[in-house]
């Protein structure tokens, strides 16, 4: 895992350098000094990173924990996707009345307060209480990218508006693949070596790995809710004139 992530360090520096001193760049190093751009793109990240713990991981709690049939585990995340689209049309509703801080805010603070509840879970906890849970995480998800999204295409120019939305979903799939491989490393480091035959793992083992796999869920969205807590107060400007001096 060391040599995997030592050679994944020297690769992107190699195409950071590379990016700084080409011409047309693939990604323009340039726009994250508009600090908008920047805490977008931090977020994506982490939000990438607590994404795909919560899908990969959550059913398998259900499943190996609680003991349940696969068909419960995938209707855990169900609520997500019924609390996302939610989030997203309730952040369009009030994003030009209450500004892009507040709703991103109370987005992020959704998400962290989910994933702590998380961490709190146990072999007891009703499934009932993981769909309620995963409902107000997607209605975090919803509020929140809907208004990054907003500030990553508002906060540049027509002509970099295409760079800038494909750097900011870059970043959040980036994520998704970093998170995915740190969190399955915290976890075969807890059930590694104490498994029966090689191939089954007690639920009380698998339990203790995925809560530290949640408590990293709540640590990248604490992250994230101080990161968009650094957001401007002040309200962005929509349409051509939303041309930021500060970043270009």
């Amino acid at each position: 895992m060391f040599y995997l992530f030592s050679t994944a360090f020297v690769f992107l520096s190699l195409f950071v350098v590379i990016q700084l001193n080409a011409p047309d760049p693939m990604i323009p190093f340039r726009l994250f000094k508009n600090r908008y751009l920047l805490i977008a793109n931090i977020c994506g990240l982490l939000m990438g990173g607590i994404l795909i713990g919560l899908t990969a991981y959550l059913p398998l709690w259900v499943q190996g924990v609680l003991l349940l049939a696969a068909t419960s585990s995938g209707l855990t995340l169900i609520p997500m996707s019924l609390g996302w689209p939610l989030g997203a049309y309730l952040s369009g509703q009030f994003i030009v009345r209450l500004g892009t801080k507040p709703i991103s805010l109370a987005g992020v603070s959704l998400i962290a307060l989910g994933t702590l509840a998380l961490t709190f879970i146990t072999s007891g906890t009703p499934n009932v209480l993981l769909i309620i849970i995963m409902f107000f995480v997607g209605l975090g998800f919803g509020l929140a990218m809907t208004v990054f999204t907003v500030i990553v295409q508002s906060s540049v120019t027509w002509d970099n508006r295409g760079t800038a939305a494909s750097t900011n979903a870059f970043l959040r799939t980036l994520g998704q693949t970093l998170g995915i491989t740190v969190l399955g490393a915290i976890l075969n480091q807890h059930i590694g070596g104490r498994t029966n035959n090689g191939t089954h793992v007690e639920p009380d083992i698998l339990a203790a790995g995925l809560q530290s796999v949640f408590m990293i869920l709540f640590i990248l969205a604490l992250l994230c809710v101080i990161t968009t807590s650094l957001l401007p107060q002040k309200q962005l400007e929509f349409g051509e004139k939303s041309s930021t001096k500060e970043a270009l």
